[in-house]
């Protein structure tokens, strides 16, 4: 009651308010607290509402932030971004498309730059490397010349040559200087014929049998006992061919080679466990195996025959030599192969370094340029027949030159000139490359009227020129003179055209009047 009198009012003439003034002035006042508690409220809410606000508006800037740190610099989102807030700020507007265009314009003449460093340096690495082959041709020239040599039998170069290659053994480990110790470990003769562009490389075998004043001999004795003039002589009777040039090259060259391309992948056919002490030789392969043979490891597959335990290659030398062929054939792959470009200067340092010859300078390097543009399949191996015989506790091969008649008529067959190159032997296969109905049968028919006897006619691939595949030389030469209005000739597959010598594919250009 004394809280209501301390705020009871008093009416302006001096009275007290009645009970009814008082009800009001109460009912006024718990209005106005009422208000009060209700705009206290309001700004509670309010605060809390800007203050929820504020802090959703905080979250969306440090997820942006996040998001335009994984955002490329050039990518677009940034890009609209930035130019929204530059007129935000009342900055000028950043031109893009033109910041781009000067970038790529810079970019590209960066690469420009840079391509044309790398040119002037493949420019300058190819000068080197001509450079430093023609400085190791010269110098291969000077290294494996040998005046001293027998002398040797020279040749046109359009004319077929011969060339004995021999491979000796290291003879006294101790005294290796001491030729007397040596033997012919490896005979080979390549024969070359300019005309068909073949390679004959023939293996003899080292235990084929020979007479030397009447006593037998392996020809692997030849070289302690009568030198290079005993072996070429040798080999010529074998063969009935003229030995026109002879190399020879240690095992210490064939290791040095192998390295020199990089080595040879070989799939092991037979288990090789064999050890020579005498020869500081221990070879150790296990048969199904595919090992990367290095030049140390090439000697010892080159040379193994036979294992400790007596088991090996039934036929002894002539089973190795096929193992030397397949080897020889994965080295040709090798030596063929693109990456051979930049080890050439290497290899002609081991060649000039290891091998003999009395191939004159000059000759050997029109040789070597013949040799260098032949194919694995421009090459053909094959071994000196022979029987094995075993004679008085030896083991030999005994030749007849009955059995390799058709070898010594390959190795001997003359060059064949254009006028002995017959028209009726020669096998043509005329295929019609258009939609011309009897084109090929009119060519038939002309070829037929100038001596062509045996011609077959087919289909070939729609073409507009025509082109002619020969091989021979004098073949090659005679066609020409009988269509002398073709003049496209190509290299004949003879694996696709069996039997075929000559492969006409008429094309648009070929239609006759």
């Amino acid at each position: 009651m004394a809280d209501d009198r301390r705020r009871r009012p008093v009416v302006s003439s001096g009275r007290r308010m009645t009970e009814k003034e008082k009800e009001e002035y109460r009912k006024r006042q718990r209005r106005i607290e009422k208000r009060r508690e209700e705009i206290e409220k309001e700004g509670r809410s309010r605060r809390s509402v800007d203050s929820e606000r504020q802090r959703r508006i905080n979250k969306e800037k440090q997820k942006r932030s996040s998001s335009d740190s994984k955002v490329p610099n050039d990518d677009r989102r940034r890009r609209v971004a930035y130019e929204t807030q530059s007129n935000k700020e009342g900055r000028k507007p950043v031109d893009r498309r033109a910041i781009e265009k000067n970038k790529k314009t810079k970019n590209k003449q960066k690469r420009k730059k840079i391509i044309k460093r790398v040119i002037l340096g493949l420019v300058l690495v190819l000068g080197l490397f001509i450079g430093y082959t023609i400085y190791s041709v010269a110098g291969l020239v000077s290294k494996v010349t040998d005046n001293n040599m027998i002398k040797p039998n020279p040749v046109p170069m359009n004319k077929t040559v011969n060339i004995l290659l021999l491979g000796l053994d290291v003879g006294d480990v101790d005294h290796p200087e001491i030729e007397a110790n040596k033997r012919t470990d490896t005979i080979m003769v390549i024969n070359y014929n300019p005309t068909t562009k073949k390679m004959h490389v023939v293996s003899i075998p080292r235990d084929t049998m020979i007479d030397i004043n009447g006593k037998r001999w392996k020809i692997n004795a030849a070289y302690p006992i009568g030198g290079d003039a005993r072996v070429i002589e040798e080999v010529e009777d074998l063969l009935d061919i003229k030995i026109n040039y002879l190399a020879k090259v240690n095992y210490k060259g064939f290791r040095e080679f192998i390295d020199a391309i990089g080595g040879v992948d070989m799939y092991i056919e037979h288990d090789m466990h064999y050890t020579d002490k005498s020869q500081k030789l221990k070879i150790d392969f296990d048969k199904g195996t595919t090992p990367h043979l290095n030049g140390e490891d090439a000697e010892k597959f080159f040379r193994w025959r036979k294992n400790d335990d007596g088991t090996g290659l039934p036929n002894g030398d002539l089973d190795r030599i096929k193992n030397q062929h397949k080897f020889i054939e994965e080295v040709v792959k090798k030596c063929t192969s693109p990456t051979m470009l930049f080890k050439i200067p290497k290899v002609l340092d081991v060649v000039g370094n290891n091998i003999e010859t009395n191939i004159s300078g000059d000759a050997l390097l029109k040789y070597g340029f013949k040799f260098i543009g032949l194919q694995s399949g421009d090459i053909i191996m094959t071994t000196l027949k022979g029987t094995p015989q075993m004679i008085e506790g030896q083991s030999y091969v005994v030749a007849d030159k009955s059995a390799n008649s058709d070898l010594i008529k390959a190795l001997n067959s003359s060059d064949t000139s254009l006028d002995k190159v017959s028209r009726e032997d020669v096998k043509i296969r005329i295929l019609n490359g258009t939609k011309i109905g009897g084109l090929a049968a009119s060519y038939q028919l002309e070829l037929n009227q100038k001596g062509y006897e045996t011609i077959t006619t087919g289909n070939g691939e729609l073409t507009n020129d025509t082109y002619i595949m020969v091989n021979d030389p004098n073949i090659k030469d005679m066609i020409k003179k009988d269509l002398p209005k073709f003049s496209n000739f190509k290299k004949l597959d003879e694996s696709k055209y069996p039997g075929a010598n000559v492969i006409i594919v008429l094309g648009s250009d070929a239609k006759t009047s």
